[in-house]
Protein backbone atom coordinates (compact mmCIF):
# COMPACT_ATOMS: atom_id res chain seq x y z
CA UNK A 1 0.00 0.00 0.00
CA UNK A 2 1.17 3.25 -0.90
CA UNK A 3 0.71 6.90 1.03
CA UNK A 4 2.02 9.76 1.28
CA UNK A 5 3.44 11.14 -2.00
CA UNK A 6 1.74 9.65 -4.77
CA UNK A 7 2.63 12.04 -7.92
CA UNK A 8 4.33 15.29 -8.66
CA UNK A 9 4.02 17.23 -11.78
CA UNK A 10 6.43 20.34 -12.28
CA UNK A 11 6.01 22.54 -15.66
CA UNK A 12 2.60 21.85 -17.07
CA UNK A 13 1.87 22.94 -20.03
CA UNK A 14 -1.55 21.40 -21.57
CA UNK A 15 -2.58 18.42 -20.02
CA UNK A 16 -0.25 16.48 -17.75
CA UNK A 17 -0.90 12.99 -16.01
CA UNK A 18 -0.17 13.91 -12.14
CA UNK A 19 -1.45 9.96 -11.02
CA UNK A 20 -2.68 6.88 -12.14
CA UNK A 21 -4.72 4.64 -9.78
CA UNK A 22 -2.84 1.47 -9.83
CA UNK A 23 -4.64 -2.25 -10.93
CA UNK A 24 -6.84 -3.63 -8.00
CA UNK A 25 -6.44 -0.29 -5.77
CA UNK A 26 -8.49 2.41 -4.68
CA UNK A 27 -6.87 6.02 -3.83
CA UNK A 28 -7.71 8.74 -1.76
CA UNK A 29 -6.10 11.68 -2.96
CA UNK A 30 -4.88 15.08 -2.00
CA UNK A 31 -4.15 17.42 -4.26
CA UNK A 32 -1.69 20.91 -3.90
CA UNK A 33 -1.21 23.14 -6.51
CA UNK A 34 1.64 25.97 -6.39
CA UNK A 35 1.59 29.28 -8.90
CA UNK A 36 3.86 31.64 -8.83
CA UNK A 37 3.97 33.34 -12.15
CA UNK A 38 1.18 35.37 -14.33
CA UNK A 39 -2.26 34.28 -14.38
CA UNK A 40 -3.02 31.08 -15.40
CA UNK A 41 -6.27 29.07 -16.37
CA UNK A 42 -6.20 26.15 -14.58
CA UNK A 43 -8.35 23.05 -14.83
CA UNK A 44 -8.28 19.38 -12.78
CA UNK A 45 -10.06 16.36 -13.96
CA UNK A 46 -10.12 12.73 -13.81
CA UNK A 47 -10.31 10.71 -16.46
CA UNK A 48 -11.48 7.07 -16.95
CA UNK A 49 -7.22 5.70 -17.68
CA UNK A 50 -6.40 6.03 -21.50
CA UNK A 51 -9.16 7.01 -23.00
CA UNK A 52 -9.51 10.42 -23.16
CA UNK A 53 -13.39 10.96 -25.12
CA UNK A 54 -15.44 13.74 -23.29
CA UNK A 55 -17.80 11.69 -22.07
CA UNK A 56 -14.73 9.59 -19.41
CA UNK A 57 -13.55 13.03 -18.08
CA UNK A 58 -15.37 14.43 -14.83
CA UNK A 59 -14.33 17.55 -14.27
CA UNK A 60 -13.18 18.41 -10.34
CA UNK A 61 -12.56 22.55 -11.15
CA UNK A 62 -11.68 24.86 -13.25
CA UNK A 63 -10.26 28.41 -12.26
CA UNK A 64 -8.19 31.19 -13.27
CA UNK A 65 -5.12 31.64 -10.52
CA UNK A 66 -3.52 34.58 -9.78
CA UNK A 67 0.22 34.72 -9.11
CA UNK A 68 1.40 32.97 -6.60
CA UNK A 69 -1.58 31.22 -5.23
CA UNK A 70 -1.92 27.96 -3.57
CA UNK A 71 -4.84 25.91 -4.27
CA UNK A 72 -5.80 22.67 -2.60
CA UNK A 73 -8.23 19.97 -3.52
CA UNK A 74 -8.50 17.21 -0.76
CA UNK A 75 -10.72 13.65 -0.53
CA UNK A 76 -10.75 12.55 -4.25
CA UNK A 77 -11.95 8.98 -4.25
CA UNK A 78 -10.28 7.33 -7.00
CA UNK A 79 -10.78 3.64 -8.09
CA UNK A 80 -8.59 1.74 -10.25
CA UNK A 81 -7.15 2.83 -13.08
CA UNK A 82 -8.29 6.32 -13.17
CA UNK A 83 -6.09 9.24 -14.08
CA UNK A 84 -5.46 12.82 -12.60
CA UNK A 85 -4.90 14.89 -14.58
CA UNK A 86 -3.78 19.23 -14.57
CA UNK A 87 -4.41 21.13 -17.58
CA UNK A 88 -2.51 24.47 -17.63
CA UNK A 89 -1.59 27.41 -19.77
CA UNK A 90 1.43 28.28 -17.94
CA UNK A 91 4.48 26.83 -16.93
CA UNK A 92 5.19 27.82 -13.64
CA UNK A 93 2.85 25.32 -11.86
CA UNK A 94 4.24 22.62 -9.22
CA UNK A 95 1.45 19.94 -8.25
CA UNK A 96 2.22 17.13 -5.65
CA UNK A 97 -0.84 14.38 -5.48
CA UNK A 98 -0.16 12.92 -1.51
CA UNK A 99 -2.75 10.40 -0.25
CA UNK A 100 -2.80 6.60 0.44
CA UNK A 101 -3.69 3.13 -1.86
CA UNK A 102 -5.76 0.63 -0.20
CA UNK A 103 -6.92 -2.87 -1.99
CA UNK A 104 -9.82 -2.67 -4.21
CA UNK A 105 -12.80 -4.07 -2.09
CA UNK A 106 -15.17 -6.50 -4.53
Amino acid sequence: MAEGRLGVATTIVGDVDVYTVPVLKTATVNLILSHNGTDADIKVFVRDGAKVAEDLVFPITSMTSGSNARIEITNLVMSAGETLTIESDAVDIITRAHGFEDNEVT
